[in-house]
């Protein structure tokens, strides 16, 4: 146990859990209760007294709690504070604080348990060996994400009346439900937009919209997903009665001078090539550097054996359990099952 300051006291129990004890004289207790109870007099709404002016012990009896509350919450946050800093502690959480009140005239005392982030000092690290990923750009790799750039400039135009609907293909329908022979006015949409393969809507029903016209009609049974809401269609099957109002297909721009002028800094379509390939390769040298630092510390780890704050730990599980919900919800899986 090492002294770290006048009334404080610090005990190791363990590598990255510390133990602070403090001793507080009666004579700063008193101070900081006075205090408080100055605060308190200044806000007190007592019948009889105006404002600032009813005495300390009718004080006593109606505000007790609160200023006895206010001066030990300063206590403990400003000698923790001080203490915190004096011993240049590393704290990772807060602080778990074990207190009994305050008694008249005796000392208050109080513990602060803290975990503090680990010291390691690295060894064996001389010749330690790692391969950095090499980076190649092809030039399919710049037509890529060109193509994606197209992509974000593409436009709906209407594919014609007798056009029948594909792959692909964006449709703008009319549709109402019927549950157990029950016309379900809630799920009525008009003028719903809904791509062929999309996969937005309810599984199975984009398949079926293949090879409609503008104007046709086609009734489609669809089992509801067993996690649907409102859960009273979960699990059953609904008749949904479709109209195609409209067929739109989606129009690329073509790679030539009239798609360059989106972009004010390029007047040439090698100059966005060049611009594309940059960009590929910064995004991939960060990748290379980060796998390339995990690398290093993967590699430092295995050499290296150190306790870990458990508040790490608790925040990593944490973290994983998170992850993996987002996951199978992204699965399309019940979150409440995951």
């Amino acid at each position: 146990m090492e002294e770290v300051a006048k009334g404080v006291t610090v005990e190791e129990l363990s590598s990255v859990k510390k133990k602070l004890s403090f001793d507080i004289p009666w004579t700063d207790v008193k101070r900081e209760l006075d205090s408080a109870y100055e605060q308190v007099a200044k806000k007190a709404k007592i019948k009889g007294f105006r404002p600032g002016k009813a005495p300390r012990r009718v004080l006593e009896v109606h505000y007790r709690e609160d200023a006895e509350g206010e001066a030990l919450t300063n206590l403990i946050s400003k000698r923790y504070a001080d203490a915190i800093r004096d011993n240049n502690l590393a704290v990772v959480a807060q602080p778990e604080i074990d207190q009994k009140g305050f008694e008249q005239d005796k000392n208050f005392s109080f513990t602060a348990t803290v975990e503090i982030r680990p010291d390691v000092e690295p060894h064996d690290y001389e010749g330690l060996e790692v391969v950095k990923e090499e980076i190649e750009i092809l030039d399919a790799d710049v037509d890529a994400r060109i193509d994606k750039l197209r992509e974000m400039y593409s436009t709906l135009e209407p594919a014609g009346d007798d056009r029948a609907a594909g792959d692909g293909d964006f449709l703008v329908i009319d549709f109402d439900v019927t549950v157990d022979g029950v016309l379900r006015e809630e799920l009525t949409t008009k003028n719903y937009t809904v791509q062929i393969g999309g996969g937005s809507f309810m599984p199975g029903f984009e398949e079926p919209l293949k090879g409609l016209k503008k104007g046709e009609e086609k009734t489609i049974e669809i089992t509801f997903p067993e996690n649907y809401q409102p859960a009273d269609l979960s699990g059953k099957q609904g008749v949904f009665k479709v109209t195609v109002n409209d067929v739109m297909e989606k129009k690329v721009p073509p790679l030539d001078e009239e798609f360059i002028k989106n972009f004010d800094a390029f007047e040439r379509l090698e100059d966005l090539r060049e611009a594309v390939r940059k960009s590929i390769v910064d995004e991939n040298s960060a990748r290379a550097e980060t796998k390339l630092r995990n690398k290093i510390v993967d590699a430092l780890l295995a050499t290296h054996e150190f306790e870990v704050p458990s508040v790490w730990v608790d925040q990593q599980s944490y973290q994983l359990m998170l992850d993996t919900q987002r996951r199978i919800v992204a699965n399309g899986l019940n979150s409440e099952k995951a």
